[in-house]
């Protein structure tokens, strides 16, 4: 299901959902926006059209969560994932738009209560047939987006 097949969010006239797709009226997928302006707040309700408190509150009727809050959640899951698949840590902070890869390990640490470190120990330790050979050549993206 895409964007424009979304149906709108109870209570947000603004923001529809797909499945994981959060969509504008003109379907725009909000979690593409983000990646795309380095999940800030202010470029995302700029490129949305709407000002700051719009986009939050638009956000939080849409899914319960505040715009820093929602990212924030996204940018942890796609960690795990990106994790899981093998991927080097630092890339992993670039692609999840952290200037600095110690935003990127204390964000990690508030979400989950570990460094990234011991939870990709912890992850390969769990599946180690599920993950990748190691190659610092392949770079992984998130959902196709670089």
């Amino acid at each position: 299901m895409t964007c424009s097949q979304a149906t709108s969010c109870p209570g947000s006239p603004f923001l529809t959902r797909s499945g994981f797709q959060l969509c504008d009226p003109k379907g725009t997928d909000v979690i593409k926006l983000a990646c795309e302006h380095q999940f800030s707040v202010s470029k995302v309700s700029a490129a949305l059209g709407l000002k700051v408190h719009q986009f939050k509150a638009a956000l939080e009727q849409a899914v319960g969560l505040g715009p820093k809050e929602f990212f924030r959640h996204y940018r942890a899951v796609q960690a795990r994932r990106l994790i899981s698949e093998g991927c080097p840590l630092k890339q992993i902070s670039d692609q999840l738009g952290f200037r600095y890869y110690t935003h990127f390990a204390a964000e990690i640490r508030s979400f989950y209560g570990i460094p990234p470190r011991t939870l990709q120990k912890i992850i390969e330790r769990q599946s180690p047939q599920l993950l990748p050979a190691r190659n610092p050549a392949t770079k992984r993206t998130l959902g196709g987006m670089s």
